[in-house]
C-alpha cells in the first residue's frame, strides 16, 4: 500500500516537473518571438541608425557568450530553480530599460541584462528536468519541448508583427484626433478673439465682460 502511494506521488511530481518545464520554455520562446519580430524597427523608431542598431544587437550576443560558463557554475551552486528565477528578474529589468530608456546607453544596458538572462536560462531548465525525471521521461519531454517551441515561435512572431501594426494604427488615429481637436480649438479661439475685438470697438465695458466670458469659457 505504501509502495503504491509512493509511486503515485512520484508520478504526480514528475508530471508537475514536465508541465512546468514545458510552460517555462514556451514563455521564454514567446517572449523572444514577440519582441524579436519588430526589435530592429523599434530601435529605428528610437532614432538609432543601422550601425548603432547592429552594435546593440551584437552587445546581446557578446553578453551571452561571456556569461554562459559563469551562469552554469552559478546554477550548480545556487540551484536551477533560483537561477531560472534570476533569469526572469533580468528579463523584467530588460523590459523596464527598453520601455523607459531613450538612448544608446539605456539600450546597451538592456541588451546586457537580456544576454545575462538568456545565459542563466540556457540549459538550466534542461538540467533541472533531467535531474527530476527518468531517462525515458526526459526524452519524451524534450521531444514535446521541440514541438511546442516550433509552434510558439511561429505564433509569437506573427502576433508580434500584428501587434506592432495595430499599435501604429492606434497611434496614428490618436495623433489625427489630437490634431483635429487642436485645429477646432484654435478656430474657436480666433472666433472669440474676433468677438472681443468687435465688442471693444462698440463699448469698452462690453469688451471687458465679453472677453472674460469668451476666453475663460
Amino acid at each position: 500500500m505504501e509502495e503504491e502511494r509512493g509511486k503515485e506521488a512520484e508520478a504526480i511530481r514528475c508530471k508537475k516537473v514536465r508541465s512546468t518545464f514545458l510552460l517555462l520554455n514556451c514563455l521564454f520562446e514567446f517572449y523572444a518571438g514577440i519582441t524579436g519580430a519588430t526589435f530592429v524597427l523599434f530601435l529605428y523608431s528610437k532614432g538609432l541608425d543601422a550601425v548603432e542598431t547592429n552594435f546593440v544587437v551584437a552587445t546581446y550576443l557578446i553578453a551571452v557568450f561571456f556569461m554562459e560558463i559563469p551562469a552554469g557554475a552559478m546554477a550548480d551552486q545556487i540551484g536551477y530553480v533560483k537561477t531560472t528565477a534570476l533569469s526572469g528578474v533580468l528579463m523584467a529589468a530588460t523590459n523596464v530599460l527598453f520601455f523607459f530608456g531613450n538612448g544608446m546607453m539605456a539600450f546597451l544596458a538592456a541588451q546586457i541584462c537580456l544576454g545575462f538572462a538568456c545565459a542563466f536560462e540556457s540549459g538550466t531548465l534542461d538540467a533541472w528536468v533531467i535531474d527530476n525525471t527518468s531517462v525515458s521521461e526526459s526524452k519524451t519531454v524534450f521531444l514535446k519541448k521541440n514541438k511546442c517551441l516550433s509552434i510558439m515561435m511561429i505564433l509569437s512572431g506573427l502576433l508580434g508583427g500584428d501587434l506592432s501594426v495595430c499599435i501604429d494604427l492606434i497611434g496614428m488615429l490618436y495623433r489625427d484626433q489630437f490634431s483635429n481637436d487642436a485645429k477646432i480649438g484654435d478656430h474657436k479661439y480666433k472666433e472669440r478673439k474676433a468677438e472681443c475685438i468687435r465688442g471693444h470697438s462698440r463699448h469698452q465695458t462690453h469688451y471687458k465682460g465679453q472677453c472674460e466670458v469668451l476666453y475663460e469659457g
